[in-house]
C-alpha cells in the first residue's frame, strides 16, 4: 500500500518549526544568561530586539514562554510577548 502524498507546504511548515526549535536551544542561552536574578540589566534596545525575536521564534514553534523569563525585567517579558503576538497576528492573516 502506498502512503498518501504529503504536500510541499506541509513539509516546509514542519521543517520551519523544527528549525525554529533547534535554533532556540542555542540562541536563547545568551538571553537566559543576561537575566539572572542577581544581575538584572537596565533597558537595552538591542536586548529588547533580541527578546522580540525570541518571542517570534517561540510562537513559530508553538512553544510557551521559557521558565527563565520570570527573572527578566518587565520590558523584556513584554518584548517576548509582543513578538509572540506579532507572529500570531501574521499567521492569522
Amino acid at each position: 500500500m502506498l502512503a498518501a502524498p504529503v504536500s510541499t507546504a506541509a513539509t516546509f511548515r514542519v521543517f520551519d518549526a523544527a528549525m525554529a526549535v533547534s535554533h532556540l536551544i542555542y540562541e536563547d542561552d545568551p538571553l537566559q544568561a543576561r537575566f539572572v536574578p542577581s544581575a538584572t540589566p537596565a533597558f537595552d534596545p538591542a536586548l529588547e530586539r533580541d527578546c522580540f525575536v525570541l518571542g517570534v521564534k517561540l510562537a513559530r514553534s508553538g512553544m510557551g514562554l521559557p521558565d527563565w523569563l520570570r527573572a527578566a525585567p518587565s520590558w523584556a517579558r513584554a518584548a517576548v510577548q509582543n513578538g509572540m503576538k506579532a507572529w500570531q497576528c501574521r499567521a492569522s492573516l
